[in-house]
């Protein structure tokens, strides 16, 4: 598979970019006019998670099609990490939640933060543990 950069602006448009030099573009279909907060790629490649300053998570294959929206938080999400099989997906957000989500049942589990915003959230390379920053 092809070396693939994702960049992402302000208006909630996403490119994913390609060749050498990253010069060849292709535009990814916008399906919100939020801000994308974050990007992140599942390790294999195969999947590209958009966060929203609206709250939505937006699942993507590698080659830019739309696999599936997560909606369950309540104001920006500003963290995802990919669990290291990409089967499931841990999400930060300013409603004070972690929620992790089973991508492919859309099932989730909502963890409450002891203080505050959640700005940030990793899953650990053997995907038992899960870490936050708020």
């Amino acid at each position: 598979m092809e070396e693939t950069l994702a960049t992402s602006d302000a208006d909630g448009n996403v490119w994913l970019r390609r060749g050498p030099n990253y010069q060849e573009i292709q535009p990814v279909t916008a399906v919100s006019e939020s801000r994308i907060l974050n990007l992140t790629f599942s390790s294999d490649g195969q999947l590209m998670a958009t966060t929203t300053a609206e709250g939505v998570i937006y699942i993507w294959s590698a080659r830019g099609e739309l696999l599936r929206e997560l909606r369950g938080h309540r104001d920006a999400v500003w963290g995802a990490s990919f669990s290291p099989d990409g089967t499931r997906l841990a999400t930060a957000s300013s409603d004070t939640t972690v929620r992790l989500w089973q991508i492919r049942r859309e099932v989730e589990t909502v963890l409450e933060a002891q203080q505050g915003e959640v700005w940030a959230v990793d899953v650990s390379p053997e995907g038992r543990f899960v870490s936050l920053g708020s």
